[in-house]
């Protein structure tokens, strides 16, 4: 009965872990694209999310992340040229700013 105790103890320490592992990793991730200041440098923090959500498809089930991800990381006009100037009037970069505060881990 104490093996069984056990087992249940550490694998709900190592699901806690693991989603502590993935929310601060988003974190790091959205301060990374907040701290951008310069349009065409946008792509390597797009292109880190990107990756993100490919390893962790569960987060898509959020309204909120599947709307970015449709948005932002799917925009055909962005994946084919990148960050290029005048892709991001202000609107544009106000409304991905507000949409990556937005963001959930869990």
């Amino acid at each position: 009965m104490l093996g069984i105790a056990e087992k249940i103890v550490s694998w709900l320490y190592a699901y806690f872990q693991k989603r502590r592992s993935i929310a601060g990793e988003l974190e790091g991730l959205k301060r990374g694209l907040l701290m951008t200041m310069v349009s065409n440098q946008l792509d390597g923090p797009l292109n880190g999310l990107r990756d993100f959500f490919l390893r962790n498809p569960r987060l898509l089930e959020h309204a909120e992340n599947q709307r970015f991800v449709t948005q932002w990381l799917m925009d055909q006009y962005r994946q084919a040229w990148g960050s290029v100037p005048g892709m991001w009037p202000k609107e544009r970069w106000d409304q991905l700013r507000s949409d990556v505060v937005s963001l959930r881990a869990a």
